[in-house]
């Protein structure tokens, strides 16, 4: 899922928070829009004024929003981020599946499917510690 493009405003990020909740995928990214010089976003946050040439591409990063968008300022989307990122890596809102898998071990969960699963064990370890110390 990717959030902050230039049309985006509340309604859209409602749409896409339902959209994950209908979807419930087993695995999902979250990222906000970044437009890299040279592509045509680039050019259109340009000419809006939403990033200068002297931009610090250092700075950039997936999880940053490092513009607006028509409706939503910088600090609305990256709050908006943390809220959705919160919601969409919560191992209670994860496909049943991918609990049983964690729940055989992680070794069998590397060995099992270590493309598909792999990147979500690493980002929901410490919720995985909770879980299975609460159970």
């Amino acid at each position: 899922f990717m959030i902050g493009s230039f049309s985006e405003d509340y309604n859209t990020i409602e749409e896409t928070e339902k959209l994950f909740e209908e979807i419930g995928p087993d695995y999902c990214g979250l990222s906000i829009v970044t437009p890299l010089p040279g592509s045509e976003s680039y050019e259109i946050a340009k000419q809006k004024g939403y990033i200068s040439d002297n931009f610090d591409w250092n700075n950039a990063r997936y999880d940053k929003a490092i513009m607006p968008t028509n409706q939503l300022s910088i600090k609305d989307i990256n709050r908006i981020y943390k809220r959705l990122y919160r919601k969409m890596f919560n191992l209670e809102m994860v496909h049943p599946n991918v609990l049983t898998l964690f729940k055989k071990g992680i070794r069998e969960l590397l060995k099992t499917s270590p493309t598909e699963y792999g990147f979500l064990f690493f980002k929901t370890r410490k919720y995985l510690k909770m879980l299975l110390k609460n159970r």
